[in-house]
């Protein structure tokens, strides 16, 4: 099943097309009451601004989560092409506090791979509900020093090392007694 972002969700799209039309307005204005060369650069510096704003809202609206019996594909806002297997999947859920609470993640441990996704998707409780299905899936809530879900995971993968140097001295000591 293909789950699409969700347009309805997103309240920052109009404002930054309404913000690409104005600097494309504002370069065009100039040429009422500047020089031709101020005119021209202020025109392009505009062009350029609403060019990145519409290429990012572009690829924000081309995200999606592509889900197969196998497992999964989640095309990210970079451009990015992630892909699991069901049965590769570590660590999987919802984040139910944080920066992001709500948001659904998918992590392969053995090759550092990591998918959030938030509930901007058209569909996202059948999601949740296959993830759930097919993952280890379970709520997680982060500690007030974990701002997001990775650092949380970063906890879980590599957990501190100072019990690991508390035992090397201990046993350091023991050999010197004897």
């Amino acid at each position: 099943m293909t789950y699409k972002y969700d347009k309805k969700h997103s309240k920052n799209l109009l404002p930054m097309y309404l913000l690409a039309i104005a600097c494309v307005g504002a370069g065009i204005a100039c040429f009422f009451f500047a020089s031709r060369l101020t005119a021209l650069l202020v025109t392009a510096a505009g062009v350029y601004v609403a060019y990145i704003i519409f290429r990012t809202s572009a690829k924000i609206l081309s995200s999606k989560v592509v889900t197969y019996s196998e497992g999964c594909t989640v095309y990210t806002t970079i451009g990015e092409k992630i892909q699991f297997d069901w049965t590769s999947i570590n660590y999987s859920g919802v984040v139910t506090n944080g920066e992001h609470p709500g948001i659904v993640f998918m992590y392969r441990e053995d090759e550092d791979k990591i998918a959030t996704i938030p509930n901007m998707f058209q569909g996202f409780d059948e999601l949740v509900a296959e993830i759930k299905e097919n993952t280890p899936f379970k709520e997680y809530t982060l500690a007030d020093d974990e701002p997001n879900i990775i650092a949380h995971l970063k906890k879980l993968v590599c957990p501190p090392e100072e019990d690991d140097e508390e035992a090397e001295s201990n046993e350091t000591a023991d050999s010197s007694e004897n």
